[in-house]
């Protein structure tokens, strides 16, 4: 059975990932590329399923309320992980 998936806990995940990328400069370029990867397939759940209070992890189906303001975290993850870092 699949867990659930919560795109605030993406976020956090992502904000983790881009500090560590500052600290460690030789793993940077990973680092970066992982959040990235996390934040395009977190908007895609948002954009396919709305915001959404989690989503199934397997089938990416949106469960349980609509417009979960903490899904538009997504926003967040799209503007700092995409288009800060093409600005670095």
């Amino acid at each position: 059975m699949g867990g659930q998936t919560w795109l605030y806990t993406n976020w956090l995940i992502c904000q983790g990932l881009l500090l560590q990328a500052r600290r460690f400069p030789t793993l940077s370029g990973e680092l970066r590329r992982i959040a990235g990867k996390i934040t395009l397939l977190s908007y895609g759940l948002a954009r396919e399923e709305g915001f959404r209070e989690y989503y199934n992890g397997l089938t990416g189906q949106g469960l349980r309320a609509r417009d979960f303001t903490w899904s538009t975290l997504v926003l967040d993850m799209v503007y700092c992980c995409l288009f800060q870092a093409a600005r670095l």
